[in-house]
């Protein structure tokens, strides 16, 4: 359980340096790329 927890907490801090990242290179396949990771924060949630 808690290696779950950690592996959401890790996903969350890598939005944040992908968003961080993308909005400061301007780049559509970042902002992507940090998407497809909400999904997956999203999936691994409900399962």
């Amino acid at each position: 359980m808690a290696l779950e927890y950690v592996t959401l907490g890790w996903n969350v801090i890598g939005i944040v340096v992908l968003a961080v990242a993308a909005l400061s290179a301007r780049s559509v396949a970042l902002a992507g790329f940090g998407l497809d990771s909400l999904i997956e924060i999203g999936a691994s949630t409900v399962v």
